[in-house]
């Protein structure tokens, strides 16, 4: 989940799986302080998908939280190997994959 500056007005998310680098879903939008934001992104896909990642990874910006509470939400009755606390991983924005041109 990962917001790139467009201009000074507007930010480009996207999301993209780290394998296949398919991308799950891209929005503009005016900024990238607000959780339900990112989290309104978040749900649209897992509804059109019809299911949510086994693993979410993010970094600790503050528009990715509600982001992590939803994934627990949707996973906690799981019991694989990427239940509890594997399922959501935070990391550091720079390790965050850019998509090319």
């Amino acid at each position: 989940m990962s917001p790139v500056t467009f201009n000074s007005m507007f930010l480009i998310f996207y999301h993209l799986l780290r394998f296949s680098r398919r991308i799950m879903w891209i929005h503009v939008a005016s900024t990238n302080n607000d959780p339900k934001v990112v989290a309104g992104y978040f749900v649209d896909c897992v509804k059109e998908i019809g299911g949510c990642p086994k693993i979410l990874r993010a970094d600790r910006g503050t528009e990715n939280g509600t982001a992590c509470f939803l994934q627990r939400m949707f996973r906690s009755d799981c019991e694989d190997s990427f239940a509890g606390e594997k399922l959501f991983m935070y990391g550091a924005s720079t390790a965050n994959q850019v998509q090319e041109d």
